[in-house]
């Protein structure tokens, strides 16, 4: 994983989709779904049936985003994945919360590769190079240890992690949506509308 110095992000700042979390007008202009685990939005009755304890939810349920993001990656080939992730703001005890959720060697790529950052000659932009990488800030995500922001900039799409295995999708074309739906689904995942018609 290398760290990306202002310089490059300028450089790669017309194929970047900035993503305005909380800001009606981006979501307003920007195409955008939600990738889940489930087809629809639970209603109170159907929370009620399922578990949300994180070995019944997250672990058993973590390897449809890996499949998912593999295909990604492969689809991505010869083109930068680049990863925004808040990393200045990540202090110690962050450090080891990401550490504990985190299996074994996930452990060694995370201190590997990011604990001996210098922040102060970087940005909060890195260039994923291996798929084992992109795993290891996959599960920081989906073990909601920490959120970041995938850029796949040869499919022109970002997703941006969150809570209960969901995450946010932002699209610059709205004609990708069914094609990645296609795929979504080959692994037990959906991709819908947020929020809900």
């Amino acid at each position: 994983m290398k760290p990306l110095k202002k310089e490059e992000l300028t450089y790669l700042s017309e194929e970047i989709v900035r993503v305005l979390v909380d800001t009606h007008a981006f979501y307003e202009r920007t195409p955008h779904r939600l990738l889940d685990i489930f087809p629809k939005s639970l209603t109170t009755e159907e929370a009620e049936k399922v578990s949300f304890a994180y070995e019944e939810l997250h672990l058993k349920h973590e390897y449809k985003h890996i499949s998912f993001f593999k295909q990604l990656y492969n689809d991505n080939v010869g083109s930068p994945l680049i990863v925004e992730i808040d990393y200045q703001n990540i202090d110690a005890a962050t450090h080891l919360n990401i550490l504990e959720v985190l299996d074994r060697y996930e452990q060694f790529l995370w201190i590997e590769q990011l604990v001996k950052i210098d922040v102060s000659s970087t940005t909060n932009f890195f260039e994923v190079t291996s798929f084992e990488t992109l795993k290891m800030l996959l599960q920081v995500n989906t073990r909601e240890a920490w959120f970041c922001n995938f850029h796949f900039l040869k499919l022109d799409l970002v997703i941006r992690g969150h809570y209960d295995l969901s995450m946010e999708m932002f699209f610059k074309h709205e004609e990708q949506i069914k094609h990645l739906q296609e795929k979504a689904q080959l692994y037990n995942l959906f991709i819908r509308h947020y929020p809900e018609d």
